[in-house]
C-alpha cells in the first residue's frame, strides 16, 4: 500500500511538471545556441570577464530516498568524470553527501543541503553567488530520456570553449555576412554587455532549468521503483502465504497424527483392561 501510494504521487507529479520542462527545453536550447555564439565572438575579440577561478563541478542529488539506482549511477558518473580534470566539487543533496561519506570518498568537496529538492529563489541566488567567480561551471544531474530511462549527464551552464577549440573550428566561407569584417552576426548592444547579461542572468535560469530536469528524472525513477516495489511486495506476500499454507497444513497433519495416536493409545489401554 505504501509503494502504491508513492507511485500514484509520482505519477501525478510527472503529469504536472513534464509538459513545462519539455517546453522549456526548446526555449533553452535555442537561447543557449545564441549564448555559444556570443561566447565565440567574445573569445575571438579577446573580450573576457574577470573570473579568478577555473572550474566548478556541481552534482544535483535529492534529500530523500526511493529513487532506485539513479543516485548511485549519477555518483559513479560524477566521480569518474571529475577525476579526469582539475575542478572544485560541490555536492547538493543529503543522499549523495551521505553516500560519499559512507564510501570514504577522499577528494575534497563542499556539501550543500537545501530545504527541499527544488531550491527557493534565495537558495538559487546564493548558490550562483558562490560559483560566479568560476570560468566554467559543470552541473551533473539525471536526465529523463523516457519514463523508463533516466541517464546521468552534465551541462556546462557557462558555455565555455577554449581558444584552442575555437581555433580548430573551420569557418564556413560561403555563409559569412557583410558585417563586422565578414562575421556572421551584427551584435547589438555591444558584445561585452551581452556577455555580462548572459553570464549573470542566463546561467541562473539554466541552473534552475537543470534542477527541474533533475526533479523530473528523479520522479520518473521513483515511479518505476515504486512499481517494482509493488511487484516485489506481491511476490514476497505470495511466497509468505505459500509458506504459511505449508505451515498450517503441517500443523493440521500433526494435529491429525496426534489425534490418531491418542485414539490408538486409548484403544490399547482399553484392550489391556
Amino acid at each position: 500500500m505504501l509503494a502504491e501510494t508513492f507511485g500514484e504521487i509520482a505519477l501525478l507529479k510527472i503529469k504536472k511538471i513534464r509538459a513545462g520542462v519539455e517546453r522549456n527545453r526548446i526555449f533553452f536550447t535555442e537561447i543557449v545556441n545564441v549564448y555559444k555564439k556570443v561566447k565565440k565572438e567574445a573569445t575571438k575579440r579577446q573580450i573576457k570577464l574577470d573570473k579568478p577561478k577555473d572550474t566548478a563541478s556541481i552534482l544535483l542529488s535529492s534529500n530523500y530516498r526511493f529513487y532506485g539506482a539513479l543516485t548511485n549511477k549519477l555518483l559513479e558518473y560524477f566521480i569518474d568524470s571529475t577525476a579526469k580534470f582539475k575542478t572544485d566539487r560541490i555536492i547538493i543533496g543529503k543522499s549523495a553527501t551521505d553516500q560519499l561519506k559512507f564510501a570514504h570518498y577522499d577528494a575534497a568537496y563542499s556539501p550543500i543541503l537545501l530545504k527541499a529538492d527544488m531550491p527557493t529563489s534565495a537558495e538559487l541566488l546564493s548558490l550562483m553567488e558562490s560559483v560566479k567567480q568560476y570560468k566554467k561551471i559543470f552541473v551533473f544531474y539525471p536526465e529523463l530520456k523516457s519514463l523508463l530511462v533516466q541517464n546521468p549527464t552534465y551541462i556546462d551552464i557557462t558555455q565555455s570553449e577554449s581558444a584552442a577549440e575555437l581555433a580548430n573550428q573551420k569557418e564556413d566561407e560561403d555563409h559569412k555576412g557583410f558585417f563586422d569584417n565578414g562575421r556572421d552576426f551584427l551584435f547589438e548592444p555591444e558584445i561585452k554587455k551581452m556577455l555580462e547579461f548572459f553570464d549573470s542572468q542566463l546561467t541562473t535560469l539554466l541552473l534552475e532549468q537543470v534542477f527541474l530536469e533533475a526533479e523530473l528524472a528523479r520522479t520518473a525513477s521513483r515511479l518505476i521503483s515504486m512499481d517494482q516495489a509493488q511487484v516485489d511486495a506481491d511476490d514476497y506476500i505470495k511466497q509468505k502465504k505459500k509458506i504459511r499454507g505449508q505451515i498450517i497444513k503441517s500443523e493440521n497433519n500433526n494435529k491429525t497424527l496426534d489425534q490418531l495416536a491418542s485414539l490408538a493409545a486409548l484403544k490399547r489401554a482399553r484392550y489391556i483392561k
